[in-house]
């Protein structure tokens, strides 16, 4: 099973010490240290926990590190005192990060969110509707050429035109010198056959042996071929 864990992280610190007396000037205890453990948490424990069972699984999550520091008695286990570092987190970027998955390889997306500001809950919407949308068409065994394993499979991929033009692909698909190109959209639009037409063009300029183009309508699941 392949399980993708999308959440803000951190990085669990417990300092555990021998505890005694009272400080003299505040009514709070005074720790003597005498060791220290590391483990991922939030959503680095969720992965933990799921590897644990033999799970397969990726993780996309904060690039800073929140650290949560933990003072601890170790004699009698209480927790002392909680320090909070770097307690927030840059929102993901759905661009460059959400649209580049490969959904169709997971057999579910977990999403653990820690309201550390990674994730927002159109992020959370948008991870909720792809995952049903794909589903979906990985079930229309007439699509199922899009998600064969045995080929090269890239998403959001982007190149050059002919006229200089940075173009983006939604889905580039190769086999055996072959290529298929996909576009996904959520409704018709008045550009849309203009829009693949220009990609099946300048990807017919790469040297390929075949070149198909399709627009994949996701709402209705049509699957609508182009030719230049």
């Amino acid at each position: 099973m392949n399980i993708l864990v999308i959440g803000d992280s951190c990085t669990d610190i417990f300092r555990y010490g021998e505890v005694t007396r009272l400080a003299p000037e505040a009514p709070i205890p005074i720790i003597k240290p005498e060791r220290e453990t590391q483990n991922p948490g939030m959503a680095g424990n969720v992965v933990a926990n799921l590897k644990a069972l033999g799970v397969d699984i990726d993780l996309i999550t904060n690039k800073k590190e929140i650290r949560k520091i933990r003072y601890v008695c170790s004699k009698y286990h209480h927790l002392l005192l909680r320090v909070d570092e770097n307690d927030n987190c840059k929102r993901i970027n759905i661009e460059n990060v959400l649209c580049t998955v490969e959904w169709e390889k997971y057999d579910a997306v977990i999403i653990s969110d820690y309201c550390k500001g990674f994730l927002n809950h159109l992020d959370i919407e948008y991870i909720d509707k792809t995952k049903i949308i794909l589903n979906g068409l990985q079930k229309n065994k007439s699509l199922s050429f899009i998600y064969d394993s045995n080929q090269i499979i890239y998403n959001e991929r982007e190149f050059r035109s002919s006229e200089s033009e940075i173009l983006r692909l939604d889905r580039l698909i190769i086999k055996d010198n072959n290529a298929i190109i996909i576009d996904y959209k959520t409704s018709k639009g008045h550009n849309d056959i203009s829009q693949v037409s220009n990609y099946l063009s300048n990807i017919n300029l790469c040297g390929f042996n075949k070149v198909t183009a399709f627009l994949l309508y996701v709402s209705n699941q049509e699957l609508l071929e182009v030719t230049s």
